[in-house]
């Protein structure tokens, strides 16, 4: 089976080369500003939701071969954390700066 964890649509040679330099990011925040706008709320919970769905949809109809990562709750996320990290969010998952 190819490795499909770096699968990249066709591209221009100049959308390749903005991609490239392009930091993740950058990326996330055009992916949620545009989810906000197509969302039924304008929150970020919702833009989340959209994001979600969205990349579900891709991979169903076979657009992109990355199956949807799973969300774990914030609690789990919390408990994996290395104690050196954890130490930088509450117990509600928000950062919180020098701790």
């Amino acid at each position: 089976m190819a490795n499909t964890k770096n699968f990249l649509p066709p591209m221009t040679l100049s959308e390749s080369e903005w991609f490239d330099k392009c930091p993740k990011a950058v990326l996330f925040e055009i992916a949620r500003q545009f989810a906000m706008r197509v969302s039924d709320e304008f929150t970020a919970d919702a833009a989340f939701a959209t994001m979600q769905a969205e990349w579900q949809a891709l991979h169903d109809n076979g657009i992109v071969p990355q199956k949807p990562a799973k969300v774990r709750d914030v609690p789990t996320i919390l408990s994996k954390m290395h104690p050196e990290i954890r130490k930088f969010y509450d117990d509600n998952g928000n950062f919180v700066a020098n701790t």
